[in-house]
């Protein structure tokens, strides 16, 4: 029989209700969150609640651009600058704690400011690292995670992105 392992480092990521009802067979082991965790079930409802409208807002946004011609337009520009200020205001609120930041929805050139935006700020507060989550790109184009694959490619001498061993939709920002 196995040991059980310690999962306490999971915790940060641990917002995802079990499916499971009643006892869970995985015990210890399971990543995700039981009724039985509380207080902490209770926020990841409350969190998952908030996701789903803030995700309801930026996707009505998105229809509106999708509708909007041509694409360069200035109407166009002023929907896609509402999508990326939604965001902002959405990780304000720190649904899942100081610096982790959530890009879903986001336009890439939107993304890319707020990243440079969030680098300046963690240099200043000398934070060093901070979770981006960008998903995997499966609302995207062709299910291509553009936001994601733009953010790897901003490694440099003072930054370093990678993804998340535990998720592949969450990137680690560290400040080298």
């Amino acid at each position: 029989m196995f040991a059980p392992v310690n999962t306490s480092f999971l915790r940060m990521y641990d917002t995802m209700k079990s499916l499971n009802l009643g006892d869970c067979p995985f015990g210890n082991r399971c990543r995700f969150l039981h009724k039985e965790d509380g207080p902490v079930y209770l926020k990841a409802v409350d969190i998952e609640k908030k996701k789903d409208a803030h995700s309801e807002k930026v996707q009505a946004l998105h229809t509106l651009l999708k509708k909007l011609h041509p694409e360069g337009s200035q109407e166009a520009m002023n929907v896609e600058e509402k999508i990326n200020k939604t965001v902002r205001e959405y990780n304000e609120t720190k649904p899942r704690g100081d610096h982790y930041y959530d890009l879903h929805g986001m336009t890439r050139n939107g993304a890319k400011a707020y990243i440079e935006e969030i680098v300046v700020e963690m240099k200043k507060s000398l934070v060093k690292r901070a979770s981006i989550e960008t998903g995997r790109g499966n609302h995207s184009k062709w299910n291509f995670p553009t936001i994601k694959d733009l953010l790897i490619a901003k490694n440099s001498n003072d930054i370093r992105i990678s993804c998340d061993q535990w998720n592949p939709g969450i990137l680690i920002l560290t400040i080298l």
